[in-house]
């Protein structure tokens, strides 16, 4: 394998766009307790936005938790796209190879939570979304000589031209060195699209570390019976894979055919949303930094856990609150 250890930005490109939360659920127990005369029935009901996207999430982390961190991608220049940008600079993400356009407008998240907390997302648009214009001329030829990392999502595969620029930028990356990660974000529905299959086909060879959630994504694509199985089969000479399992952890596959345990951490679950993106961001700081594998497999389980404690796909800790959560929670047993 490639030397992970680097002192240059770990570039994030890929889809940042705004998550509109609709509480539905709660409204309708609002509506009715007032019908049944509990006026003074209290709840917050308001919708809300927040910034959202998969390899967005995973920039944010990885500023947050002290790594040099660049984002491109594409999004409007109108309200929401300034108000992502916003964010990014707030949490120290660097952002001048993020484009605003004021040609287009910024893709968003329709969020709806029923009663029992269970969402259903919409996007908007359903097709030629903000994340998906990104051109080849979007990423300067100079960029690749800049950072020492690339991490990219399977999201950005889905349409052109986003998806040939990444590609291809991926290239680039592989053919100079430069290691790739890549979360395949793939969904069991797109399996009947040949052409985006084939992307993420050539996605995971121009890869050096492949997230995925085994059960979800791994096995849809391998068609293989097990998630173990499944992680095996998508291993190259260059390649490992970080097979996540939910509650179970996560666990790393290695070219040389050994494998690593990461098992979760024992802690309360509030919201499981941007957990894969956290594990991701714990993950590659703690390569880029030089730690071990199992290190790094740590720190991704540690960050994801400190996540799903809290509400909303951002909440990632810094680096001295991760220090306290190890020093608080174990992992749990198997």
């Amino acid at each position: 394998m490639i030397d992970f250890k680097t002192d240059k930005p770990i570039l994030s490109v890929g889809d940042a766009c705004t998550d509109i939360i609709l509480p539905f659920g709660e409204t309708r127990h609002m509506m009715a307790a007032h019908l049944q005369g509990e006026t003074n029935h209290m709840g917050h009901n308001a919708a809300n936005f927040f910034a959202g996207g998969s390899v967005a999430n995973t920039a944010h982390g990885i500023a947050v938790l002290g790594g040099e961190s660049w984002f491109a991608g594409k999004a409007g220049d109108d309200f929401f796209g300034r108000y992502l940008q916003s964010e990014f600079v707030k949490a120290g993400v660097d952002t001048r190879f993020m484009i605003l356009d004021e040609q287009i407008f910024t893709s968003m998240i329709i969020v709806v939570v029923d009663e029992n907390q269970e969402r259903v997302n919409y996007a908007i648009p359903p097709h030629g979304g903000s994340q998906h214009l990104l051109e080849k001329h979007d990423l300067p030829d100079t960029l690749p000589d800049q950072i020492g990392w690339l991490h990219t999502s399977g999201i950005l595969l889905r349409e052109n031209p986003a998806a040939d620029t990444i590609l291809d930028f991926m290239d680039v990356c592989q053919r100079k060195g430069i290691p790739t990660s890549l979360d395949l974000n793939f969904r069991i529905e797109a399996i009947g699209n040949a052409q985006y299959v084939e992307r993420i086909q050539r996605g995971i060879q121009l890869t050096n570390v492949l997230f995925g959630s085994g059960e979800e994504e791994m096995m849809p694509i391998t068609s293989a019976k097990t998630p173990q199985a499944a992680a095996k089969m998508l291993v190259g000479p260059n390649r490992m894979v970080v097979c996540r399992g939910g509650a179970q952890g996560a666990d790393i596959y290695l070219p040389d055919g050994n494998s690593l345990r990461g098992n979760a951490f024992d802690v309360p679950v509030v919201d499981t949303l941007g957990a894969g993106d956290a594990y991701n961001a714990g993950f590659i700081v703690a390569a880029t930094e030089g730690h071990t594998m199992e290190e790094a497999n740590r720190m991704g389980n540690a960050v994801s856990g400190f996540k799903i404690m809290h509400p909303g796909a951002r909440n990632f800790p810094n680096r001295l609150q991760l220090e306290e959560f190890l020093a608080k929670y174990t992992v749990r047993t198997v």
